[in-house]
């Protein structure tokens, strides 16, 4: 089968959808189909395991290369070089649509949900202004009018979404998102924890987020403040943010807690492994979250993880791999949770439920499903 997996950009490094969309590619590849990345722009696999296709871009006017390459794709799809045409985005024309963002609607809603609701009538007016934003909408309405277009949530959460915003149920079929890690050995963990400065015996959380406002890093922050005055646990306890190239504002918020000490920021990270066999358990205080691969990753990797219901991933971690809490501003809640993941034995039984779990997570798993509607789209 021939398959073009369109994508806006294509940078497996950064994570995310192309990451996600590079594992997919070469899944599918693996099992003997012709795969081509259909991108603005991007460098092919070193192992050319499948073909990335790049049609350009303009540098600096994101909304005219958007709409330019929107163009470019259809005439792609249009010259029928694929059996199927699967975007990552609200491509018009193509077979399927997989909200590995979520909805827009549903995006719109977790920004809101985060302000202060005197703000919240004034980001309604703005947010419409915005008109890189503004064309991803009228994409996606367009998508969404289409019966002949598959739209694949990547959760049940999502799925709710196209309901709620959409009215729509017909051609919907949730396939639970996917993460691929290969564990890094213990080696490699303590090896981080002597660079931090934190012993074996810590209880270490790690919370990986690239943007700190929509990942709720201040909240977790404060919910572990919290856990630190409040549990003998919280003495021994680190929480180490990643992620975000510019942290010094939220320095000076935790020194001010007095957790300069207990709270450690780092850079991206390319090894995403070693920081997994370095910590006991993640924490992501997701506003808005389609199915967070940082939640799917730590629940490979054996750890348990705390999250929101805004997070599509929670649907894995009230299985047994986590734990689940209102909201970002649930303090009490929130800290709660840490102090039962502090504890040896029950983080034990957390850990032990994402080890039976992990193949639901996997990318093996997600590529099988997606073949299923490739096949029946294939069949028509």
């Amino acid at each position: 089968m021939r398959i073009g997996l369109y994508i806006e950009q294509f940078n497996p490094s950064r994570g995310g959808r192309e990451r996600s969309t590079a594992q997919i590619a070469r899944e599918l590849a693996a099992r003997g189909h012709a795969v081509q990345v259909v991108c603005m722009a991007g460098s092919q696999p070193a192992d050319r395991a499948y073909e990335v296709v790049p049609l350009g871009r303009i540098p600096g006017l994101r909304t005219l290369a958007l709409s330019r390459f929107v163009a470019a794709a259809q005439q792609e799809i249009a010259r029928r070089r694929h059996d199927i045409a699967h975007a990552m985005f609200p491509l018009p024309g193509a077979n399927i649509y997989q909200l590995r963002g979520g909805t827009l609607p549903g995006l719109r809603a977790g920004h809101l949900r985060r302000l202060n609701p005197l703000l919240r009538p004034l980001r309604k007016i703005i947010w419409p202004l915005n008109r890189l934003r503004a064309l991803l909408g009228r994409l996606e309405v367009q998508v969404m009018a289409d019966p002949q277009t598959w739209c694949l949530p990547v959760s049940d959460m999502v799925a709710r979404e196209i309901e709620c915003f959409y009215g729509r149920t017909q051609r919907v079929r949730t396939i639970f998102n996917a993460a691929e890690i290969e564990p890094a050995s213990t080696a490699a963990g303590l090896d981080l924890r002597r660079q931090w400065g934190v012993g074996r015996e810590a209880f270490v959380m790690l919370c990986p987020a690239t943007n700190y406002e929509l990942k709720g890093v201040l909240e977790a922050a404060q919910a572990f403040a919290q856990f630190h005055r409040r549990d003998e646990r919280g003495a021994s306890a680190y929480l180490v943010v990643l992620g975000c190239q510019d942290d010094s504002g939220y320095q000076r918020v935790i020194s001010a807690m007095g957790l300069a000490g207990q709270v450690v920021f780092l850079p991206p990270a390319a090894d995403m492994a070693a920081l997994y066999a370095a910590a006991d358990a993640v924490i992501l205080l997701s506003w808005y979250d389609p199915c967070s691969r940082v939640i799917l990753e730590a629940v490979a990797s054996g750890l348990p993880a705390i999250t929101t219901r805004y997070n599509g991933a929670a649907e894995i971690l009230a299985e047994g791999a986590g734990i689940v809490v209102e909201g970002p501003r649930s303090r009490r809640e929130i800290a709660a949770a840490m102090g039962t993941l502090a504890e040896p034995a029950r983080r034990a039984d957390y850990a032990e439920a994402c080890r039976r779990l992990a193949a639901r997570v996997s990318v093996r798993r997600h590529v099988d499903e997606l073949l299923s509607v490739y096949q029946e789209i294939a069949g028509k």
